[in-house]
């Protein structure tokens, strides 16, 4: 069990992270500054950078933090896949509708852009398993 200073410190994280995400997608990243992310997530300025060295390194945070989050999904898609074009499309939708529920807060919008993705996984190239093109090259 994690002790009172822990969790406050993984709260003010979190805290951190919410509001320099909620700004990098309403300002933009170069238009989001440290003091904007600080005054958001109710802390000082110098608590930011007591967390991170910068205002990249949030964004790393928050890229890391998704990747986390996604990464499961993406696995099941793999092992669910029947060859790679369709593992391909798997991956691509499941990468979308993750950024698409990040960036999002309607349901409807999610499932109508959920959809368009499920669609064009047909538009997927094929490609051929790296042996099958040493093989034809070889002869």
């Amino acid at each position: 069990m994690t002790g009172l200073r822990e969790r406050q410190k993984a709260g003010r994280r979190r805290d951190i992270l919410a509001a320099a995400s909620q700004l990098f997608r309403k300002d933009g990243f170069a238009d989001t500054s440290v003091e904007a992310i600080a005054a958001l997530a109710e802390v000082g300025t110098g608590t930011v950078y007591n967390y991170f060295k910068s205002k990249d390194e949030v964004f790393q945070a928050i890229q890391d933090e998704n990747a986390l989050r996604v990464r499961p999904r993406l696995r099941a898609e793999r092992v669910e896949s029947p060859d790679i074009r369709a593992g391909m499309a798997m991956l691509i939708a499941a990468l979308c509708a993750e950024a698409l529920a990040a960036q999002f807060s309607d349901p409807e919008r999610i499932a109508e852009l959920k959809r368009q993705a499920r669609a064009a996984q047909g538009c997927v190239p094929r490609i051929e398993p790296q042996h099958r093109i040493r093989r034809a090259r070889a002869r």
